[in-house]
């Protein structure tokens, strides 16, 4: 039996009387007041139990959004996020492909950052990707070591993280939106940083 079951029949012990007769169960009403005195003992139960409701309410609440994006487009959508939250950009397998894909809304982009004063730190993928990006100002960048490359690039930015595949140079993307995932990807990013030395 379920609960809901359960609960049906418990209310019914309350507002309906029962006899048996010559082996049969007949039912009968009780008084209407009866089912009003059930009311008010069910709503007294309730108010006993609005402490425990209040402490479950007022429980930190830990919310992962995530979102994917599709196509140029939705590599626009990530870039104009980076730009709202303002904050510095830490990407991870850099390859500077939006620079030759992408040229108008990157430059406008770039314009954008330098204003905010948004600065990146970059960990290429190799020498090559480095120059797709020589013209980024407020840029810090290392490249990874030989062997390391690949078709992933992650980007952190405030309390977000973009996580970008580049297949034949057609992108598409996961956004997570939550402080304690960014700050262990930065994390990371930072022991990367350290043991990279160029």
């Amino acid at each position: 039996m379920t609960a809901k079951r359960c609960h049906l029949s418990h209310a019914v012990i309350h507002i309906v009387s029962s006899v048996i007769r010559d082996f049969k169960k007949y039912f009968q009403a009780v008084k209407p007041e009866k089912l009003l005195e059930y009311i008010e003992e069910k709503k007294e139960t309730l108010r006993q139990a609005i402490p425990q409701l209040k402490q479950l309410e007022g429980m930190k609440k830990e919310e992962i959004n995530g979102t994917v994006y599709k196509g140029k487009e939705g590599l626009k959508a990530i870039h104009y996020e980076m730009l709202k939250e303002g904050k510095d950009i830490y990407v991870l397998g850099a390859k500077g492909f939006i620079f030759s894909d992408m040229p108008y809304f990157i430059d406008n982009f770039e314009k954008q950052r330098a204003k905010k004063k948004i600065t990146m730190y970059c960990l290429w993928d190799n020498e090559e990707a480095k120059k797709r990006a020589e013209k980024q100002i407020l840029v810090k960048g290392r490249i990874l070591p030989r062997g390391y490359e690949s078709k992933g690039v992650i980007n952190i930015f405030g309390d977000k993280v973009a996580i970008v595949l580049w297949k034949e140079k057609y992108p598409s993307g996961f956004l997570i939106d939550n402080k304690d995932i960014a700050d262990s990807y930065r994390k990371w990013f930072d022991l990367l940083w350290k043991t990279t030395e160029n």
